[in-house]
């Protein structure tokens, strides 16, 4: 197996983080939620139990996806940089990690819609809180993904294992993930008072960051005969 294989499996890989997240979230969980409506939120989740369901089982599969990516990179880059790429491993795979419980708590709230709901006291407002406590989750977890970019941005930059600018662009997606978790603790009212803030902080360095890596990965690859020249560091 040669690097440019393993970064075509990451780009696959992340390639399928991208339908899945955004079709998973986006396309189902968040036209599903009734924001300020917990009845109107059961209402949506019952009458459309199966998409509901295949956005679950969707989110799990991004965390499979997420593991394959970590491993693709770890492969590919700790021949040139063991110790940063071994660092850069372990905050992409505390993300997933953290991330599993959140995605727990949407099995959860289908019990509650479906075959449990009688366990509830108010199944409606079980099943609204709990998809709430997804997303909040969902975004602190992007904490530790966040350093995960930041990190990577670095080795591409260190073993010159990337084009610069797109390790550039890594990083400032990274940067935008730990601003909007630590934005929204420590100031939970600035995206809402600044709506195209988020836009221009995180979606916009995210799409242009991890986009552009992922169409990298699978058209360009990676320069093989860089990874046959180069000399393995710490």
């Amino acid at each position: 197996m040669t690097p440019v294989l393993y970064a075509r499996i990451a780009g696959l890989a992340y390639l399928a983080i991208f339908i899945l997240a955004i079709g998973a979230n986006f396309g189902v969980l968040e036209g599903l939620l009734v924001r300020g409506d917990a009845a109107a939120t059961l209402a949506n989740i019952t009458a459309h139990e199966t998409g509901f369901r295949l956005a679950i089982a969707a989110l799990f599969l991004v965390l499979f996806a997420d593991l394959i990516v970590a491993w693709a990179f770890y492969v590919l880059f700790s021949p040139l940089a063991p110790k940063l790429t071994g660092l850069t491993l372990l905050f992409r795979v505390a993300y997933t990690i953290s991330h599993i419980p959140f995605v727990v708590l949407l099995v959860i709230a289908l019990r509650a819609a479906t075959s449990d709901a009688s366990l509830f006291a108010a199944p409606d407002v079980a099943v609204y809180e709990l998809i709430r406590t997804h997303s909040a989750g969902f975004t602190y977890t992007l904490l530790f993904f966040g350093v995960h970019l930041v990190l990577l941005g670095v080795l591409a930059l260190k073993t010159r294992g990337l084009p610069a600018i797109l390790a550039v662009l890594i990083t400032l997606a990274g940067v935008g993930y730990l601003v909007d978790g630590f934005g929204i603790l420590l100031v939970p009212d600035l995206f809402a008072a600044i709506p195209l803030l988020g836009v221009f902080v995180v979606i916009v360095p995210a799409l242009l960051g991890e986009g552009l890596l992922t169409l990298y990965l699978l058209i360009r690859g990676v320069d093989a005969r860089h990874w046959a020249e180069a000399p393995v560091s710490s």
